[in-house]
């Protein structure tokens, strides 16, 4: 089955004539771009594996393109004369993270991770040199992420964060400098303790702007004013902060913390000024089951739109591409019926579609849901009902756990399960994005606990919509989904027909031991397992210590070389199984990470999970 490529990473010139976006990960991949009075045309390039940068003008589009030899090759797209071929500039070392125009100065800017450096938590796989050493050794050190320059001049980088701090997102200052989200150690078990910081590209001089109590992204700079905005809030991964908006001086002094806004932040822009009021900060985010978004500005006024559907920039977070003047936008839109499309967004709230998506939904009933969870919490949720009946229910628990499910197409692939006839919940327990800060440190502490209830009540309640027929739900997940999949198999055995655990943790004292990201962990569970106050917590909500018998069939699945979750977990999952006589399958897979990148990898693990829960799901009998 070949899957249609999504389109992702839109880019919009600073006047709103000119636009683009790059579709990858199925067929129809490329880069694509235009006048937004006319239709998007495929660029003759090969698909970035970072954003691009489409310059001031709006006719420059710098471009990454990894290479097998460890390195990052960045080109120049002439977006006004399609016919030249693209123009090389240079090649760095490592992985290009995010990539800025500076026109000012004649420059374009890379954030790169050198080889060795982690990617995020989300997609965890050790960025290795060429030549690996062998035997393998470890000496303490991890990869940093760096910040280059590069005259568009002569094409030649300088480094310009050489004995300065870790470097995770950037934007430019009107003097030169870059605000940056930094952290004083390299390694992505940093980023948990990163802060706002200034570097000084003529020194290489970090300092320090802001420090959080929580976790901090997408720094924006007020263009008129120097003025710093950024998202604090609790976020298990690098990729997934959602929260308060924060405005600072351009020294750093705290002015304003929106926290009235009815969104989970994830993405910020500054508009150009406008009148007297100043520049206009364009925000979205997660709200509830879908997407808010909107402007604030110095005089207060400010603007909310919500969309009952996903508004992503990229897989993990809404964004929007916006114009100068914050007139205009680009997004990439679904709902559960409507593939991802190119989307413009105008005054007032105004949309059209610029470039339809591809493919087709099934044929389903879309139910919003809500229910009383763990402790009389209410959980809100998604119910997909194929039209030709279901074959019995199979609720997707969502990984994070600072994620969340939202009204969008295919949605953690859910289109499969629902085109072979399984109904699917799509429950977004406590501990996720979308309800606020509160609701998303409900689990701190309690684990698989509270936040279980919260997913396991969400089968009750779709059974009591008469939508389906009774049984006993499966239940499947990636990551923290998988620890609470492995949990439900492990303890709720007499409730589960079957789970299926992809990157799952079994052990969280030996998985924190061995994960790149254990400050999540310390966080989660109030300290790590060396404190006595935190000791007991990691046995007590840890699958392989709280099994017991019965326990549900586990298809287990896991990629060699995660490093956000190690293999080692599904190992100890599945011999947990075995032992108490359970009924277990184990499944790994070489080179890959957090999230499985090959297509044949991929295309084994969704018929070993269909055939298994065509295996395990068991309806009871009218009558």
């Amino acid at each position: 089955m070949t899957t249609p490529a999504a389109p992702q990473w839109p880019f919009l010139s600073a006047d709103a004539t000119t636009g683009g976006f790059v579709r990858a990960g199925g067929e129809g991949e490329g880069v694509f771009a235009g006048r937004l009075a006319g239709k998007p045309e495929r660029l003759d390039c090969a698909v970035p594996t970072a954003p691009p940068s489409l310059d001031a003008t709006g006719r420059r589009l710098l471009i990454a393109n990894e290479l097998s030899s460890g390195r990052t090759r960045l080109s120049i797209a002439r977006l006004d004369r399609p016919d030249q071929p693209l123009l090389p500039l240079c090649e760095l070392l490592g992985s290009v993270q995010q990539l800025l125009w500076d026109d000012a100065r004649a420059l374009v800017l890379a954030l790169v991770a050198e080889p060795g450096a982690d990617t995020a938590s989300l997609t965890s796989g050790r960025r290795q040199p060429a030549e690996q050493p062998d035997p393998e050794f470890s000496r303490g050190k991890e990869g940093r992420q760096s910040l280059w320059a590069i005259p568009l001049a002569t094409g030649r980088p300088s480094l310009l964060s050489a004995t300065g701090p870790s470097i995770w997102e950037v934007a430019l200052a009107p003097d030169g400098t870059v605000v940056c989200i930094c952290s004083d150690q390299p390694g992505e078990a940093a980023w948990y303790s990163a802060f706002v910081g200034r570097l000084d590209p003529a020194t290489g001089a970090c300092r320090r702007l802001y420090s959080p109590q929580w976790q901090v992204a997408w720094p924006a700079v007020d263009q008129a004013t120097g003025n710093v905005a950024f998202v604090e809030g609790w976020a298990s991964d690098r990729g997934l902060v959602a929260g308060e908006i924060l405005i600072t001086s351009p020294d750093g002094q705290l002015e304003r913390r929106i926290k009235d806004i009815p969104a989970d932040v994830t993405w910020l822009a500054w508009a150009e000024a406008r009148g007297t009021t100043g520049g206009r900060l364009f925000y979205a985010g997660w709200q509830d089951l879908g997407t808010g978004w909107g402007y604030v500005d110095k005089g207060g006024k400010r603007e909310h739109h919500y969309e009952a559907a996903g508004l992503l920039g990229s897989r993990w977070r809404p964004s929007l591409a916006l114009s100068a003047d914050g007139e205009v936008a680009l997004a990439c839109r679904s709902d559960e019926r409507t593939p991802l499309e190119v989307v413009v967004l105008g005054p007032g709230g105004g949309r059209r579609a610029w470039a339809k998506g591809e493919g087709a939904a099934p044929a389903m009933s879309v139910v919003e849901g809500s229910w009383e969870g763990g402790g009389c919490q209410e959980v809100h949720g998604i119910l997909l009902v194929p039209d030709a009946g279901a074959a019995g229910l199979v609720v997707v628990a969502h990984g994070g756990p600072t994620l969340s499910y939202h009204h969008g197409f295919d949605v953690a692939r859910t289109n499969r399960l629902v085109a072979e006839g399984f109904s699917v919940l799509l429950p977004n327990p406590r501990g996720g994005s979308g309800r606020g800060q509160g609701f998303a440190r409900a689990n701190f502490g309690d684990p698989a606990g509270a936040e279980l209830d919260d997913v396991l009540a969400g089968a009750y309640w779709a059974y009591q919509t008469g939508l389906l027929p009774q049984g006993k739900p499966a239940i499947m997940g990636a990551s923290y989904g998988g620890y609470l999949s492995a949990v439900a198999a492990c303890t709720r055995g007499e409730e589960i027909a079957a789970a299926v655990v992809h990157a799952g943790i079994s052990d969280i004292a030996s998985c924190r031991h061995t994960a790149n990201n254990p400050p999540f962990w310390d966080t989660l569970m109030g300290g790590a397992p060396h404190d006595p106050e935190a000791r007991d917590l990691y046995v007590k909500r840890s699958p392989v210590y709280m099994a017991h018998h019965p326990v549900a069939p586990t298809l287990v699945l896991h990629g060699q070389n995660d490093t956000c979750v190690p293999v080692g977990q599904a190992h100890e999952l599945y011999a947990t199984l075995l032992s108490l006589g359970g009924e277990a399958e184990l499944v790994t897979y070489p080179r890959e990470g957090h999230q499985l990148a090959e297509a044949d990898h991929q295309a084994d693990h969704w018929a070993r999970t269909l055939r298994w829960l065509s295996t395990h799901l068991q309806l009871v009998p009218d009558g």
